[in-house]
């Protein structure tokens, strides 16, 4: 799953060109353009980085107060429609203005609880306060809002979005350990002591790998003293952004490591990462590519 830069930037160049504007729809269409080359995984971690960011860039201007007024507008129209179909207004919104349909359920339903608290009188303090707390609440359990027919549409909302949520998160947590617990699988069979992410926070680490080696091996004639799970791609920007929040403090802290994006990287990464002491792969090394010191 190591990608040259050009073929990462076609898939890019695609996922920028598609009108799909469905994230599922997105990625079907990428894995029926791509599958020849790359894993499902790969591209669908892909897909996901890319919208991420999108979303990241975009939703500012697409959630101001006009806008919002707008949505909710649309939405209340919706419920004197009473469309006889049974499709999400909230998502059909949400898919013609481009953005994630939990974000828009959120942004519908604060101006909703803002509309039913200036109703009531509340203080701009306390509503402030209050809202942001309650709308938390709400879409933790969507089953709690008093007015049905947004109830029935935050559900969907939530249903409906690959790319946040619970849902998606929930998913995301469990490819998460999933990896992580064949990671320290694979380190149990090199029969060598080590500490778990959990066990260094015990100690009072801050930012931890998720695997500290009590004794180093040697790979590639370099030494590794911690290795880092990553069960996604590792896209030039995404991996910037762990180098600064995560490994340069690992280095500082524990000496030279090892990352693993099992889901595949830019082949320039690893290129750049051996200036740093720490080797980038997309598995974990076999018995024997793996040396100890050997003090006879």
């Amino acid at each position: 799953f190591v990608m040259k830069r050009e073929e990462f930037e076609e898939i890019i160049s695609f996922i920028k060109s598609n009108k799909c504007k469905k994230l599922n729809g997105l990625i079907n269409q990428v894995k029926d353009m791509f599958e020849a080359k790359f894993s499902y995984q790969t591209l669908v971690s892909i897909c996901l980085i890319h919208h991420q960011n999108h979303v990241k860039k975009t939703i500012h201007d697409k959630s101001t107060d006009a806008c919002i007024e707008k949505y909710y507008s649309n939405f209340l129209q919706s419920k004197i429609d009473a469309k006889s179909h049974k499709n999400s207004a909230l998502v059909e919104i949400a898919t013609e203005n481009d953005i994630p349909p939990l974000l828009l359920a959120r942004l519908i339903l604060h101006r909703h609880l803002k509309l039913k608290a200036e109703q009531s009188d509340h203080t701009e303090t306390n509503e402030r306060v209050n809202l942001k707390t309650e709308v938390a609440r709400l879409v933790k359990d969507p089953f709690l809002i008093e007015d049905k027919v947004l109830s029935w549409e935050v559900r969907q909302c939530i249903l409906h979005d690959f790319g946040y949520g619970q849902v998606t998160d929930s998913v995301r947590s469990l490819i998460g350990s999933e990896y992580e617990h064949k990671l320290v699988t694979h380190v149990k069979e090199l029969n060598i002591p080590f500490q778990t992410e959990v066990d260094l926070k015990k100690l009072g680490f801050d930012k931890t790998p998720d695997i500290k080696l009590e004794i180093p091996f040697k790979l590639k004639n370099q030494v590794v003293c911690w290795i880092e799970s990553k069960a996604s791609f590792g896209t030039p920007e995404e991996h910037m952004y762990y180098v600064n929040k995560q490994y340069n403090s690992y280095w500082n802290r524990f000496g030279p490591g090892l990352v693993i994006y099992w889901f595949g990287f830019v082949d320039e990464l690893a290129h750049d990462m051996l200036k740093k002491n720490i080797l980038v792969m997309d598995r974990f090394p076999l018995p024997a590519e793996v040396s100890f010191y050997n003090p006879a």
